[in-house]
């Protein structure tokens, strides 16, 4: 604990004092306050930590530089190190070039670390009511223990990544080694009686990257169900997520039965196995894999959820697991599993088996499995097929279905359950209507001023989504015309509309469904008296290629979300039927590319490289 007037000498002194003082102990330092960031003569912009005797003129003179801290990191001799940053332009602590050697350093021995900054290195951290943002999630982890009343840093890494999330703030995290544990608290005796705490360290060390599928995930989705505090809609329609297991609205179907037998038997052999749910956007793939997942943790089946895609290492993380648990067969459940440039890619890589079920969706045109052949992977698939008549029936027996077919005509009814794709049926029984007409019904009730540019906006995301492209608001903004609307007004505008979601290392919005983003782009509607277009505007450029043209001319090189959205974008369009429009792209800015090459990290022009030959552009 510091006094409030300090002055960088003391600081800095104290610093060195703590660092030959802790020898091989472990290590936590924290600091809030302020920081800032200043060019040198090189231009060059190092960041620092702000004392009391700083000024604007001599803050690389008297403050704490990053750098500086950074080397003595390297340098130290500790066993456990935390460090946890909480002011503007802390994240230059991480971003700098030597960063690279220090992983390396702490690899190669035994020691683990942990080091957080509140955010980037161009960012500024914001207060909040009684703390800083940063600082509140901190308090929030440490008083959330888990059930041996232990808190540790895959926690605090959850806690800090779900609070500042859409804040205007990105934490920074690097860690290596083992978890490291922050506060012990007397045990809450709710452990289950077979799971050792090498097994809970194990999973511990999951939870940042995965949902774990257990007691308490289920309860808690029990609980805001039975609160009411759970997102259960599409539009108007349950949505095929965890909560619709607990609404008792789950559509059983004809093919649950076949998927449970298959997941179960791919348990039984020791080794790496695939199970694919194969069917085209809207045939209700997702549904099947959440039923089938909580199904699996009924019969007290080990179940985790990949939250995230392109998680470099994602398959040595679970062989570690493995390695440091008992050693029982668990499964890992993702949606779109090869729309991941990393998932076949470290599959094919790997040289160790361990007894591992991997089961994921997947549309049938971008099914990859057969790239594994020749591997010892055993790999199933279950083919979706058309609602059965008995399905249509248990859609017909759903509470809100029967309300709005109340005074339909045996044809309007039939016309209505016309439809082969789950979704599509689902919508229209349950809203009275042919799809395209619900969804032009909401479209027309967009605001569209400059002001409020709501129709704009979910047109930018669903001529994007159709292809799997996600859209971070900084960019989404630079196709919306000049306003002051906020994140939060895209978010409660389009609420029940649109997701928010992780792809590629970036957070951004999406449509809740592809089907929904590929059917709005055909709706030929124009708001009256607008100089906005139908979002099936026809002629050449088209609104896609009109939205990329204008992101393109503004993204800048040196912002790691833009660079990453460019390169997966332009990826997607290329697999999705649109090469061409993604060639003409990359030839026609071909020095704002370069630019941003310029700027790539060795991974990052490695992925540029698969791409441009992919496109045979290089």
């Amino acid at each position: 604990m510091v006094e409030a007037d300090l002055k960088g000498t003391d600081l800095g002194n104290a610093i060195i004092d703590f660092f030959a003082k802790v020898g091989s102990n472990e290590a936590l330092i924290y600091f809030s306050g302020h920081g800032a960031q200043v060019v040198d003569n090189l231009g060059q912009k190092k960041g620092y930590l702000v004392t009391s005797d700083c000024k604007s003129e001599n803050v690389a003179s008297t403050g704490i530089g990053l750098e500086g801290l950074n080397g003595l990191i390297l340098n130290a001799d500790f066993s456990s190190l935390v460090v946890l940053l909480d002011c503007c332009h802390s994240g230059s602590l991480l971003e700098k070039s030597q960063i690279s050697s220090a992983l390396g350093t702490f690899r190669s021995g035994d020691r683990n670390y942990f080091l957080a900054t509140a955010c980037r290195s161009h960012e500024k951290a914001y207060e909040g009511e009684d703390y800083s943002l940063f600082t509140a999630a901190v308090i929030k982890a440490l008083n959330s223990p888990s059930a041996d009343g232990k808190v540790r840093t895959a926690q605090l890494n959850q806690v800090i990544d779900e609070e500042l999330r859409g804040s205007g703030q990105e934490p920074v995290v690097l860690k290596s080694g083992g978890e490291i544990t922050l506060v012990t608290y007397p045990s809450t005796g709710k452990i289950e009686a077979d799971c050792s705490d090498q097994l809970q360290n194990a999973i511990a060390k999951l939870h940042s990257d995965y949902e774990i599928l257990d007691d308490a995930f289920f309860e808690e989705v029990a609980t805001k169900v039975a609160n009411k505090q759970a997102r259960t809609q599409i539009l108007k329609l349950r949505a095929a997520n965890w909560s619709m297991l607990f609404q008792k609205n789950y559509v059983e179907r004809d093919q649950q039965g076949e998927a449970l037998e298959k997941a179960l038997q791919l348990s039984e052999d020791y080794g790496i196995s695939l199970m694919l749910i194969r069917g085209e956007p809207g045939a209700g793939k997702t549904a099947l894999l959440r039923w089938l997942a909580y199904e699996l943790f009924c019969q007290d089946k080990r179940v985790f959820h990949k939250k995230s895609q392109n998680q470099v290492g994602w398959l040595e993380q679970l062989r570690e697991f493995f390695e440091e648990s008992d050693g029982e067969h668990f499964y890992v459940i993702a949606d779109d599993l090869f729309r991941d440039d990393l998932f076949l890619e470290e599959l094919q890589q790997n040289e160790f088996l361990f007894p591992l079920t991997l089961i994921g969706t997947t549309r049938q045109n971008e099914d990859r499995h057969y790239e594994l052949e020749g591997l010892e992977y055993e790999a199933v698939c279950l083919n979706l097929a058309k609602p059965s008549a008995v399905e249509k029936e248990r859609i017909l027996a759903l509470p809100e279905v029967q309300t709005h077919l109340a005074g339909k005509s045996t044809a309007e009814r039939q016309q209505l359950m016309d439809s082969p794709i789950m979704l599509v049926l689902m919508l229209q029984l349950s809203q009275g209507k042919p799809f395209h007409l619900v969804l032009q019904d909401i479209v027309k009730n967009l605001p569209h001023s400059d002001r409020q540019p709501l129709y704009q906006a979910f047109g930018v995301l669903c001529s994007f989504f159709q292809y799997g492209i996600i859209m971070p608001f900084e960019i989404l903004r630079f196709c919306l015309p000049d306003s002051n609307c906020s994140e939060r007004f895209i978010v409660s505008g389009l609420d029940g509309l649109i997701d928010r979601t992780t792809y590629g290392g970036y957070e951004g919005f999406t449509p809740v469904h592809e089907l929904i983003a590929k059917t709005v782009m055909a709706l030929d509607y124009r708001p009256d008296e607008s100089h906005n277009q139908p979002y099936a505007w026809v002629e050449r450029p088209c609104l896609l290629e009109r939205h990329l043209r204008a992101i393109i001319s503004r993204l800048k090189a040196t912002q790691e979300t833009q660079k990453r959205w460019l390169y997966h974008s332009l990826r997607l369009l290329a697999v999705n039927g649109e090469a061409e429009l993604a060639s003409k792209i990359l030839q026609d800015y071909s020095p704002e590319i370069e630019t941003i090459h310029q700027q790539n990290s060795i991974t990052g022009l490695s992925y540029w490289a698969k791409l441009y030959t992919g496109m045979a552009l290089r």
